[in-house]
């Protein structure tokens, strides 16, 4: 038999040699690994996982994590206990611990009886006043609720009326002048998240939450030199 008349393979005909294994993207449903990243929520003891887009808003995440968790009122903490300022560039497979702040039982510590006493009160009523005065052009008094605001470690809380309009900066100078602290040492917190002294009450409460009885800000003193 003659070389030309060899039998050639089919166009169609598919080798015998295996093919190597394609590559699997990082992300199922073809979502671009680059653009998202992975948190490992635990709430409750169970595991959730979530998936954030790097455009993410935090009012967006905060929504996410009460969907999927059913916590409406929570903060995010670390392995390590430290609460986390949750943003949508947070690192890849980030532990994040969910704190329902509503199983949070408080006991009360009894109080000396103390000379001083009077004088908070005082002090509670005009820091109150100061700021609903600050606000008062705007809203009614129907759209109000109340303030929690507590320094982590300190079992004196601040409680005062604030409508939608109050300036979140006023709110920061009363409560610094109150606990007797420099402003600028001072981060307040929502659901773990820093509220900028620039917005309003309104700009970073929802509706829903707006009508809650309390909604508690935590306050956490920064050292000189961290």
């Amino acid at each position: 038999m003659s070389a030309s008349s060899k039998k050639r393979p089919l166009p169609n005909e598919e080798s015998s040699a295996p093919k190597p294994p394609e590559k699997k993207r990082r992300l199922d449903l073809g979502l671009d690994a680059d653009n998202f990243s992975i948190w490992h929520l635990y709430c409750n003891g169970e595991k959730l996982d979530i998936m954030v887009h790097k455009n993410t808003s935090l009012a967006e995440i905060r929504e996410n994590i009460r969907d999927i968790t059913g916590i409406q009122q929570f903060r995010c903490k670390n392995e390590n206990g430290f609460i986390l300022f949750l943003s949508s560039n947070l690192p890849n497979n980030m532990n994040i611990f969910v704190d329902d702040l509503a199983k949070q039982q408080l006991s009360p510590v009894p109080r000396q009886p103390s000379h001083d006493h009077d004088q908070k009160s005082d002090q509670k009523s005009n820091v109150e006043r100061n700021i609903n005065e600050s606000s008062a052009t705007g809203g009614s008094s129907s759209e109000s609720t109340v303030l929690k605001i507590i320094l982590l470690g300190d079992n004196d809380p601040l409680r005062v009326k604030v409508k939608p309009t109050t300036s979140w900066s006023k709110i920061f100078e009363s409560f610094a002048n109150y606990k007797g602290k420099e402003q600028k040492n001072l981060r307040f917190c929502y659901d773990g998240y820093q509220i900028r002294p620039n917005l309003s009450v309104g700009d970073i409460f929802t509706p829903i939450v707006f009508e809650h009885e309390e909604i508690q800000i935590d306050v956490l003193l920064e050292l000189a030199g961290s």
